[in-house]
């Protein structure tokens, strides 16, 4: 028996005989019950749809970026930084030696002309590039 053929059947007084019925109370209960019934199946099937493309997300995600969470993707960068670090203190220490060098730009225009064209700018870049390396050459052992 359906709820419906129940509350039917409750609401036509057929189910007892009795002066004191409650039936339209329990069929009121019945369809209320099954109203809300309806509802949370609604409900359940939006959320089940909801979880799906949440997880389609999920998954998604997973595909197409790195686990943060995985220590090879950490070790992986950290060798992967080291790396380039290694060429730009490379590239660095070759620019400075053409530049700044005993047999560089800056050293043959010095012997040329002596001090008369001072440098302040190169002359502080080449501090600081001086320092930095050996900051990074202390960094490496």
């Amino acid at each position: 028996m359906t709820d419906e053929e129940l509350v039917k059947r409750l609401r036509d007084k057929h189910c007892c005989e009795s002066p004191n019925c409650n039936c339209d109370e329990a069929a009121d209960r019945i369809e209320a019950l099954t109203e809300q019934l309806e509802a949370a199946r609604a409900d359940a099937k939006e959320a089940e749809a909801y979880a799906e493309e949440l997880e389609a997300k999920v998954e998604n995600l997973t595909k197409h970026h790195a686990n943060m969470a995985d220590p090879r993707y950490w070790e992986g960068r950290y060798r992967d930084e080291k790396a380039k670090l290694a060429k730009a203190v490379e590239a660095l220490r070759k620019l400075h030696h053409a530049v700044c060098g005993e047999t560089g730009f800056a050293a043959c225009v010095r012997l040329d002309s002596g001090l008369a064209y001072p440098w302040p700018a190169l002359d502080e870049a080449d501090e600081m590039t001086r320092a930095t390396l050996a900051e990074i050459e202390g960094e490496k052992t």
